[in-house]
């Protein structure tokens, strides 16, 4: 079984969904995270993503990523590194673990570590992170009648 050897061998994709009454005015997402490090040993890997590395990718839409305003992406942006991760205090995510038809990996986000295991489909593994687990407070709009679903969907795929 092939593992990646390096940080630009694997990409990171983040998946949110909206839920509420509102759910028409919002949008999924769809957003892409690069490690700043990555280190493999065997089949134990560990590494670091900066906050300000992630990039909103656009709106998923039927499956699709479409472009959003430059306002939208960048007010969305704001409140991921502002009020999600809390980037002046915690600017890195750390994660280890060990590769495997089942990864378990050690995720490390605002100071709080949490298991988080994706399950191995072709060269990609996916699973799901509730954020709430790291004290992340549900994220909302318009009075809470918009919200992030707190079940991130999380996808890294090898890149080789």
């Amino acid at each position: 079984m092939a593992f990646p050897q390096n940080k630009d061998e694997i990409e990171i994709i983040m998946i949110t969904r909206r839920e509420g009454l509102l759910t028409k005015v919002g949008h999924d997402l769809r957003l892409r995270v690069q490690p700043n490090s990555l280190q493999v040993e065997g089949e134990d890997f560990s590494g670091d993503i900066s906050v300000n590395a992630i990039e909103l990718q656009g709106a998923l839409v039927n499956g699709v990523v479409e472009d959003m305003s430059s306002g939208d992406s960048s007010k969305i942006l704001k409140t991921l590194r502002k009020k999600v991760f809390n980037e002046k205090r915690h600017p890195k995510v750390h994660f280890s673990g060990t590769f495997g038809d089942t990864v378990e990996i050690s995720l490390d986000i605002n100071g709080v570590k949490n298991p988080l295991i994706l399950t191995k489909s072709g060269q990609t593994w996916i699973g799901e992170v509730d954020y709430r687990k790291f004290g992340i407070a549900q994220v909302s709009a318009l009075f809470g009648t918009l919200k992030v679903s707190p079940l991130v969907e999380i996808k890294v795929s090898l890149t080789v």
